[in-house]
Order: C-alpha cells, then structure tokens, then sequence
C-alpha cells in the first residue's frame, strides 16, 4: 500500500484617606461634593472617545465574512493587503478506508500590490496533523511506530485498538512577481513561474479585498476564498 506524506501549503480602583482628628475634613468633604469634579469625570463619560472607537470596530465590521455571498467585482487592488479570513480547510485522502487525516492550519500574512504592478506577498502557514488508522491497515510485521518515516510525520503511537500519528510544522513564504487585472480577475505571476494565477477579485470601497482562486489546489474543501483588510499604515 504506497503511503502519501501531507504539506503544509486572529483592562480602576479609586479610594481616599482622611484624618479622625480633623473632622472638618468631612465638612470639607464638600469638596467631596465639589468632587462633582469627579462628576466633571462625566468627561470620562464624555470619553466617547472610547466610544468614538466604536469607528474602530465598525471598521472590523465592514469587512466581509465567509458566511456573506462572494460575488466577483473587481476594483483597484493597488495597497497593502492584511488577511483576516479563509474560508476553506484542507483535507487529504488515505490509502485505508479505515484511516483519516486531520489537518489544522493557521495562515497570517498579507499582500503589498504596488502602482508600478509588481507585488510581494508573505505569508506564514502553520499545519497540525494526525493521521488515525485501525490497524487492519499496517502491512503484516509492521507497527504503529513504522507509520511515522514515510508518512513524514514526528510520531505514532500504540492507541490499543488504532495508531495514532502526529506531526506538523510552520512555512514562511515570501513571493515576488507581477500582478494585472482584467475584468473582475487579478492575475499574480511570481517571479520566473511559467505562468499566473487567476483568482476571481471584488475590492470594496478600498477598505477589503476578496479572492478566491480560480483552480483550487488539490485537498481544499469549501470555498476557495481569502478575505482582506487594509494594512495598518496603508
């Protein structure tokens, strides 16, 4: 049975102190109720501006989610592009029917699409895998310990009636190259590829940028889709 390995391609305590001896400070604990300076702290209140931060997070929710509707409407996707969602998962076929892979990945990083039309882009990619098989799936002899060298995975264990598998690493990937558009399509070709990628394109009053590759590579399940925001700074 030939074994296949896998890869990996988002907080005040106030108090205060007076003296028994001097009881008029109680009465002059009418500065207590001048503390309507502490009233005046209605200014904390009229800390709005924490309120007006609220722009910051309507801001977050102008950004489009994997449970909205994509449709491809292009725009200028020239700025400095921050991923803030995928939208598929990645999954791997076993040789056993009686065995499964489980792939957990976490991707960071963004895009820098320039006015003179050549982009980078840098992504860090972490994968966690484990592979669970009856085994009724090991060759005669083998153990579940052998599973590990040619799955390309850090170890597998004796789990009674299965083996159990894991492994994983992270990926840091940088890409230079060229970008057009045409239509609603953006087009990346990395430098000295034989040829672009095309990815279905909509950027939303500059403020988001959806894609969503137009040929999937092999194992994603769900829509292939990636949600942008504007980089800080941008």
């Amino acid at each position: 049975m030939a074994r296949i390995s896998i890869w990996g391609l988002l907080p005040f305590v106030l108090f205060a102190c007076g003296d028994k001896d001097q009881p008029a400070t109680d009465d002059s604990t009418a500065t207590d109720d001048s503390t309507a300076t502490d009233d005046s702290t209605a200014t904390d209140d009229s800390s709005t501006t924490d309120d007006s931060t609220a722009t910051d997070d309507s801001t977050a929710e102008t950004l489009p989610t994997c449970a909205d509707t994509f449709t491809a409407c292009g725009g200028d996707p020239t700025g400095s592009w921050t991923l803030a969602e995928t939208c598929y998962t990645s999954t791997r076929p076993a040789e056993c029917e009686k065995a499964f892979w489980t792939v957990e990945t976490s991707q960071t990083g963004g895009y820098e699409l320039a006015a003179d039309k050549s982009y980078t882009s840098a992504f860090k990619i972490v994968t966690k895998l484990t592979y669970i098989s009856e085994k009724s799936c090991l060759r005669e002899g083998e153990t579940c310990e052998d599973l590990a060298a040619p799955l390309k995975l850090d170890s597998c264990v004796d789990q009674g009636d299965v083996c159990e598998c894991k492994g994983g690493g992270s990926l840091d990937s940088t890409v230079t190259g060229t970008w057009t558009t045409s239509g609603t399509t953006l087009s990346l070709t990395p430098k000295d590829a034989p040829k672009a990628v095309d990815y279905d394109l909509c950027v939303q009053s500059g403020e988001s940028m959806e894609l969503i590759i137009k040929v999937p590579p092999p194992g994603t399940e769900g829509e292939a889709r990636q949600i942008y925001g504007v980089s800080t700074g941008a």
